[in-house]
């Protein structure tokens, strides 16, 4: 499931028989099953590709009550959700088992409708981090009206792919592709932007070989996905690695929440002589000064003759107010 927030993940494959679904990778995108329902990454059309659900079937999670597939009422095995302690971590869960990329927002109160006074769930308290919502602490039992369910509004938007070549292990990767600005990505994943500034971004510029560079916050070149490597990064300025500076492995963070940099200089400024990039640059200062040398000597060579004439000129002259012929005193 979630196949869309996990950069490996090409297309998937759903059996309506057990009703699961399965991330895949290359680029067979069909089962020979005749249960089973695949589909790819993304439709090139924008919507959301997916089979669909016999919502009534015990434990099957839909969204109802609602003109559009991504949001609506949540509800298990065709009963809602109670509204008690709903929030965006319940929601997330949600949308990552239909198949989404995240959650936008959650909504409470019955947003889209009046439902049914018997209730699925109450009292949900997901980590975020569960694959599917049975699976979050709940209670069967409920207190609940008509006018208390749960909804959400599901995320359709796919996020960044990481390639494989950034999944080296401490690979640092500027994405989407950009050499000097992007979400940051060590070794496939992707950094939270809480506690991110501008010591933080200037390490990271400088391990890349910038001269500085400044923070972004908020996915700002585009939504990552959730399995972040850190979060709450602290680098001191003089720091030479991000991999070194302090930071924490656990989080709650979202696809909206990736850090970013911007990074500034010429990247070739800081080289070390003894590089080859180093040899590079002297060289091509080298070849920049002969062919001005060169530049000058062509010119002088095409405008010789000029240049003899105004010589001759001045050898006359010279030599002719030296002989006293030339007598300016009367003017």
């Amino acid at each position: 499931t979630h196949c869309r927030g996990h950069g490996e993940c090409t297309y998937f494959t759903f059996y309506t028989d057990t009703h699961k679904c399965y991330r895949k990778t290359g680029k067979d995108n069909k089962s020979p099953r005749g249960e089973a329902v695949s589909g790819p990454r993304a439709c090139t059309n924008g919507t959301q590709p997916g089979p669909a659900r016999n919502c009534d079937i015990p434990g099957t999670v839909c969204l109802q009550n609602s003109t559009i597939d991504s949001e609506g009422h949540v509800t298990v095995g065709g009963l809602p959700v109670c509204d008690d302690s709903w929030d965006l971590k319940d929601g997330s869960v949600v949308c990552r088992e239909l198949g989404y990329t995240g959650v936008m927002k959650v909504t409470i109160k019955s947003h889209y409708g009046a439902t049914s006074t018997s209730f699925s769930m109450d009292d949900v308290n997901c980590s975020g981090n569960e694959m599917s919502l049975a699976l979050c602490p709940h209670t069967k039992a409920s207190n609940c009206n008509g006018g208390e369910a749960a909804g959400v509004v599901c995320d359709t938007r796919n996020v960044t792919s990481v390639p494989q070549n950034c999944k080296e292990k401490d690979k640092i990767c500027l994405l989407p592709g950009m050499a000097d600005r992007g979400n940051v990505f060590v070794g496939g994943r992707p950094i939270c932007d809480d506690g991110w500034d501008v010591s933080d971004a200037l390490v990271l510029c400088k391990q890349l070989g910038f001269k500085t560079g400044k923070a972004t916050k908020e996915s700002k070149f585009g939504p990552v996905p959730r399995d972040f490597l850190m979060t709450d990064v602290q680098c001191r300025s003089e720091g030479k690695s991000i991999q070194n500076c302090r930071k924490t492995e656990q989080n709650s963070c979202g696809m909206e929440e990736g850090a970013g940099v911007i990074c500034m200089g010429d990247i070739l400024d800081d080289t070390p002589a003894g590089s080859d990039a180093g040899k590079l640059v002297k060289l091509v200062g080298v070849i920049a000064f002969v062919g001005a040398i060169l530049a000058v000597s062509g010119m002088l060579w095409w405008r010789r003759g000029l240049i003899k004439t105004i010589f001759q000129r001045e050898v006359i002259i010279r030599s002719t107010a030296d002989s006293g012929l030339l007598n300016f005193d009367h003017l």
